[in-house]
């Protein structure tokens, strides 16, 4: 059976080289010259660029007033992954022949995108956008956009397999962490003038055998440095025709978002509860960004093999749920833990986060996650490999990225689903 679910970062080499290029995508995007976008609520309601804004995936964002520099990378993210999109789309179907009648084209595909991080290197205010482009380890190339005159601008692209992004905290900067085959090194990067400079390594050892899966953590290079979270460029990665994934940036200041219309308790579970016992339809997104995404269906249906998970034999099952606010909204969401009848791994493999927004049902669907908990304050976390997550979703747009840990021992009130009503 297969299973893919790459980390949320990347792990290994970034040897800066200094020519820039861009593997996909415009070079330029040129926002409104205003200095925030204010978004008002209509009907039926815009997407967070109003009626005539470029994005597809628009309806799906929060409402907000959200800054130039977050609509400039929105709208490069969102044109960058409509001509990827063709090109997947392409690939998808195209026969050897056609492969090697259009060399360019297959090289393309290849060098498409898939992760991005936010962060602001030299702390004016204005997170950096760096992109991965790349379909594995040797071919990975990130380059870095900045936000100026109004526009967004190439920097420099530089090889980033077996890499990892690193806060450099209170100073212009940030680390670029490679571990790989026995050894680990970082340099440090700045940002003079508009251009990405190198200015030296900061750290370098070999590692024995026991370390050798292991590389350095970021704290121990420089204090307080830690990981950069990373993101999807694309909702879910499995569907060639996949929205982009922009909720990352909207929620890179959640001040500017307009503040949800929430619902009231007994109507979110009498609403929720249809899908669960009625066969009310719902509409299914993928949580991690490679399973779950299979439209709107029925809790049965989004059930059966070769739906939400495309590896099983047998149908998934409802073990026990539990209600919380999965994204911190101020909203109760229902979390439903998975069986996997067929016995491949653990039962708590698999959740389902059903949330009720503006009416429709949308259930966020998580593999491979180990735990969940709640914090006192109503905090609710999903354990990965050994590291805490929270999630953001907003409609069809989800994300998770690492937190501290929950306070140890305070599980999620599971009750078990007996597929009726109580």
């Amino acid at each position: 059976m297969k299973h893919r679910f790459p980390s949320l970062f990347l792990a290994g080499a970034l040897v800066l080289g200094l020519a820039a290029c861009t593997p996909t995508g415009e070079a330029e995007v040129t926002p409104p010259s205003s200095q925030e976008v204010s978004l008002p609520p209509a009907s039926p309601t815009p997407g967070p660029f109003g009626p005539a804004g470029h994005f597809s995936e628009a309806d799906s964002l929060p409402l907000g007033r959200y800054t130039p520099w977050q609509k400039a990378y929105m709208d490069f993210l969102s044109r960058n992954n409509e001509e990827e999109s063709a090109l997947r789309l392409w690939a998808e179907s195209a026969t050897s022949a056609e492969i090697d009648a259009q060399p360019e084209r297959w090289e393309s595909y290849n060098m498409c995108s898939e992760r991005y991080w936010l962060y602001d290197v030299n702390k004016d205010g204005i997170p950096e956008l760096f992109i991965q482009y790349g379909n594995g380890e040797a071919a990975y190339e990130t380059t870095c956009y900045t936000y100026r005159e109004e526009a967004v601008s190439e920097v420099v692209s530089f090889p980033s397999g077996h890499s990892t992004l690193c806060t450099y905290p209170g100073e212009n900067g940030f680390l670029l962490l490679w571990a790989h085959m026995g050894a680990a090194y970082a340099d440090r990067y700045a940002i003079e003038d508009g251009e990405l400079v190198n200015q030296g390594q900061v750290y370098s050892a070999g590692l024995d055998a026991a370390q050798m899966g292991d590389s350095p953590e970021p704290e121990e290079i420089w204090e307080g440095s830690e990981a950069i979270p990373s993101y999807y460029t694309r909702a879910n990665t499995r569907n060639p025709l996949s929205p982009a994934l922009l909720l990352p940036i909207c929620d890179y200041d959640r001040s500017l978002q307009q503040a949800p219309s929430l619902t009231e308790e007994a109507t979110v579970r009498d609403t929720i509860g249809k899908v669960l016992w009625d066969e009310t339809a719902f509409i299914s997104v993928s949580g991690d960004g490679y399973y779950g995404g299979v439209g709107t269906v029925t809790l049965e249906e989004f059930l059966q093999p070769g739906a939400a998970y495309p590896y099983n034999d047998t149908a998934l099952a409802v073990r026990e749920q539990a209600w919380a606010d999965a994204n911190g909204d101020g909203q109760t969401d229902c979390i439903l833990q998975l069986e996997d009848t067929e016995g491949n791994g653990s039962t708590a493999q698999f959740y389902l986060v059903l949330s009720l927004q503006e009416g429709q049902v949308y259930g966020y669907f998580f593999a491979y996650m180990e735990d969940a908990a709640v914090d006192p304050d109503g905090s609710v976390y999903f354990r990965l490999w050994n590291q805490w997550h929270q999630m953001s979703f907003y409609k069809d747009q989800c994300y998770i990225v690492p937190s501290a840990d929950p306070v140890v021992g305070d599980g999620l009130a599971w009750d078990p689903f007996s597929g009726a009503k109580s």
